[in-house]
């Protein structure tokens, strides 16, 4: 079953340290990348996670790329682009390419903390074959059968 994370894409770790303040630790994992390749890298091992995908002018047409691969690859992923208010105008490429929301500001990571948990509870969790399902519930965890 798939695994849920919360990528988070991002050049300068804004959005990580302001989600890590409203999870407090809570899941879903963050896991931070710095570039695009490396985001698509952490949603090929985790592919039903929730992606925050930091975008600049800069990287704009390879972001709408990205978006277009990732939804194409890993349909159960979903995505919520950042982007600076002077670029509001793109924001209906973004919807259209497949972002689930667009956004402004790190005041909005409570937002995006709330759909990243949301999203956790609706992947089943991973099935465990009768082993780990014993060893998840020994009372003593010396008896615990090795993780195989």
């Amino acid at each position: 079953m798939p695994v849920v994370r919360l990528i988070v894409c991002e050049k300068a770790p804004r959005w990580s340290v302001a989600l890590r303040h409203v999870l407090r630790g809570l899941p879903p994992q963050i896991i931070e990348t710095r570039s695009l390749t490396s985001s698509m890298s952490a949603l090929a091992t985790a592919p039903a996670s929730f992606v925050v995908l930091d975008v600049r002018e800069k990287n704009l047409a390879n972001a709408l790329e990205w978006l277009d691969q990732a939804g194409q690859r890993f349909p159960l992923a979903r995505v919520a682009v950042t982007i600076t208010p002077e670029m509001a105008s793109t924001e209906v490429l973004f919807r259209e390419a497949g972002a689930i929301d667009v956004l402004f500001s790190t005041q909005q990571a409570a937002s995006v903390a709330h759909q990243a948990q949301r999203r956790l509870t609706q992947i089943p969790a991973e099935q465990l074959n009768l082993r780990q399902w014993l060893a998840e519930r020994m009372p003593w965890p010396a008896y615990a059968a090795p993780q195989s």
